[in-house]
């Protein structure tokens, strides 16, 4: 019942989008797994569909969005709608010079293979690669993933 429960919770919060996949010039690095880009109705922020990059203030979130600034900033980049989140961020697959922008970041450590939203199986043997490999965030024997992060500096400020 409560695996319903949660499943329920999550479908809830993310609209498919019907959308075809488009070009777009990468505006902004929002942090090490959001991008702004600038389309024909304005800038757009997409959310990397399959990881988790640490926060703001998090160790290693400076570094994961110095990365994917480095890689995406003033670039073109193909986006693949997926669907919509509550905080009105299209979430996507991003690719730039036919590479997933995903597959990078988890590459190199700077993002955790979200399992919450199910992401590709190939993503999650990445990132055990850049584990063994210590690579990025992975310098850390044990790394607090971003979603737990999130939830205890969340409970914090209550």
């Amino acid at each position: 019942m409560r695996y319903l429960i949660t499943l329920l919770l999550i479908t809830s919060t993310l609209q498919t989008v019907d959308a075809e996949p488009y070009k777009a010039m990468v505006i902004q690095v929002w942090d090490g797994d959001s991008i702004v880009v600038s389309t024909v109705t304005g800038p757009q922020q997409i959310r990397i569909f399959g990881i988790d990059a640490p926060e703001k203030g998090q160790p290693y979130g400076a570094e994961a969005k110095r990365y994917l600034e480095r890689l995406l900033k003033n670039q073109e980049v193909s986006i693949e709608p997926l669907e919509q989140d509550s905080y009105q961020r299209t979430i996507a697959n991003v690719t730039r010079q036919q590479r997933s922008v995903a597959d990078l970041l988890v590459e190199q450590g700077f993002a955790w293979a979200y399992r919450r939203y199910n992401p590709p199986s190939e993503l999650i043997k990445k990132e055990e690669h850049a584990k063994r490999e210590r690579r990025g965030l992975w310098q850390n024997s044990q790394p607090t993933p971003p979603w737990l992060w999130r939830k205890k500096n969340r409970s914090a400020k209550h």
